[in-house]
């Protein structure tokens, strides 16, 4: 099928300064995009790269949707999948809704977890979380000696209530011997598991500790792609995958190679303005593991812009934004 299309690209400063293993994030940069078909049937999806996590870049995506000149068929998809997988996914997104399959799933809510500052800051958050019911957190390690992360790790546990559960994220910065340090040290905490310890290529070592260690291990990094997830389970990886849909590429894909997995799958936002959050959102009613929360509890690390409008609690409703919403969105961005 043939579309018109149309993007749009913005800039969104975060409240506060951001830091990860790959820097300091001020600014989330995206690209929105619009198609419609012949019958004037509008789908929006957003492009939101992370380069770091093996995406296209915001240049590479920004240099495609200028390419296509306008228009856009489905042709394209194969092509698209490997080089811009962020692309993929926004595109995909934009036919489902204009197919109305987002529909699907429009009175479902999902749980999620709240994402922390790293360091001592969440310490100081903790509290404003945990009087809007947030129960599960969070957290990024390896920004520090592992001793004063480990204090801090520990004030977080004694200041919550005993049915609050904790994530530990240390995007793939630690040593072999750091990510065995922290393995040991939370055998004695009841978390839900220790996310991306070492880094992606370091895959036998990966899952050699996963079997030293009761602590449960989950995979970020190292399966942000349809491919990789392939791999990493045909290896023989059964423990927790973290799906970014955003970035993975082809949500038909995804979608067929799911029936095949018995991988426990938690799905994680890269802070996207709403209509991005939607689709990925939409995925995790669908497929995420019960009883374990989304990572979508992100919404509060931007200004009110009005492009969040999902809201921060910890129960998320599906049918809180419309093609309308979107379409105010739409309008609201500054053109090209």
């Amino acid at each position: 099928m043939n579309y018109n299309f149309k993007f749009k690209y913005y800039r969104r400063p975060f409240r506060l300064r951001f830091k990860t293993n790959y820097g300091i994030w001020t600014i989330r940069e995206g690209i929105l995009v619009r198609l419609e078909d012949r019958e004037g049937n509008v789908g929006y999806g957003e492009i939101a790269p992370l380069h770091s996590f093996g995406s296209e870049s915001m240049e590479k995506a920004y240099a495609y949707c200028n390419d296509l000149k306008g228009q856009f068929n489905d042709d394209l998809f194969t092509l698209m999948d490997v080089k811009h997988p962020a692309c993929c996914f926004a595109f995909e997104s934009a036919c489902e809704l204009l197919r109305n399959k987002c529909e699907l799933q429009i009175e479902k809510n999902v749980q999620v977890a709240a994402l922390l500052p790293p360091g001592r800051k969440a310490l100081n958050i903790l509290d404003c979380y945990s009087s809007q019911g947030f129960k599960t957190y969070k957290w990024k390690i390896g920004l520090d000696k592992i001793e004063i992360e480990q204090s801090v790790f520990k004030k977080l546990v004694r200041t919550s209530s005993e049915d609050v559960k904790f994530r530990l994220d240390a995007n793939g910065s630690l040593s072999l011997q750091q990510a065995k340090d922290w393995l040991g040290f939370l055998e004695n905490y009841n978390i839900e598991f220790l996310e991306q310890p070492l880094h992606p290529t370091a895959t036998d070592d990966i899952f050699a500790i996963a079997e030293e260690y009761s602590t449960p291990i989950a995979l970020d990094e190292s399966v942000a792609s349809i491919d990789s997830l392939k791999k990493t389970v045909k290896k023989g990886w059964s423990g927790f995958l973290i799906i970014k849909p955003s970035i993975m590429g082809s949500i038909s894909k995804f979608r067929a190679w799911i029936k095949e997995c018995n991988n426990a799958l938690i799905f994680s936002s890269v802070f996207e303005t709403a209509i991005g959050f939607q689709a990925g959102l939409q995925l995790a009613a669908e497929y995420g593991e019960p009883g374990y929360d989304a990572g979508y509890g992100v919404n509060s690390f931007f200004l009110n812009d009005g492009l969040s409008l999902h809201g921060d609690s910890p129960t998320l409703s599906l049918n809180r934004c419309s093609i309308k919403d979107f379409e105010e969105i739409w309008k609201q961005i500054g053109k090209n």
